[in-house]
């Protein structure tokens, strides 16, 4: 029954999927891991970083999932590696600088008086930071930008993950998972949260 299971999964990532060849070796390796590695600290620590170098969707599925995944297989020891390694998940990524930076900058040019280009302070799963300072006080401040083509990725694993819940008629609805994926990508969106916590909590120490 397992061997089967995994040669349905290898077969669909190989000819029904439209991923690339290096995300379905990685989503390889993460199943070869976890129905055949024993659950130690290690390859909790392994299974992790594999499946953080998945990206965005992934990651973020997985913490999505966390509880509920947990309720299903908490029980079952043969994924007992699976969910010990899903707090462990990373959300930095290791992504290049954009290419579109000063793209992303020319609107604001004539509020900023410098920009550190040259280095991130942080790179996270949908957009990394840059250190820049305003030019009416030099006070210091944080620029957040997209990662280049993350709605491209972010297509990408929906169109897979819909058909790996459709053709294993697995019982999960990836319509909230995405609406608030979409949200994370929407900068506006923020931009109100932020405010909102700002009025509500500015009084506090």
């Amino acid at each position: 029954m397992l061997l089967l299971q995994i040669l349905r999964i290898i077969t669909f990532l190989l000819f029904s999927s439209d991923l690339d060849v290096y995300h379905i070796i990685k989503l390889i390796n993460v199943f070869y891991i976890i129905f055949f590695y024993k659950d130690t600290i290690k390859n909790q620590l392994l299974l992790a970083k594999y499946i953080s170098q998945l990206g965005i969707c992934v990651i973020k599925l997985c913490q999505w999932g966390h509880y509920f995944f947990s309720l299903k297989l908490e029980n079952n020891d043969r994924y007992s590696l699976l969910l010990n390694s899903l707090p462990l998940l990373k959300n930095n990524c290791q992504k290049p600088k954009s290419i579109r930076l000063d793209e992303y900058l020319e609107p604001f040019i004539d509020k900023l008086n410098h920009v550190n280009k040259d280095t991130m302070c942080f790179s996270a799963s949908i957009g990394q930071l840059y250190k820049g300072y305003l030019k009416e006080n030099n006070q210091e401040v944080i620029i957040k930008i997209k990662h280049d083509d993350i709605e491209q990725e972010i297509q990408k694993w929906k169109s897979f993950l819909y058909q790996l819940v459709t053709i294993f008629e697995l019982k999960i609805d990836l319509n909230d998972f995405f609406h608030n994926i979409n949200l994370q990508l929407d900068f506006q969106n923020e931009i109100k949260n932020l405010k909102m916590f700002h009025r509500r909590y500015r009084k506090n120490t």
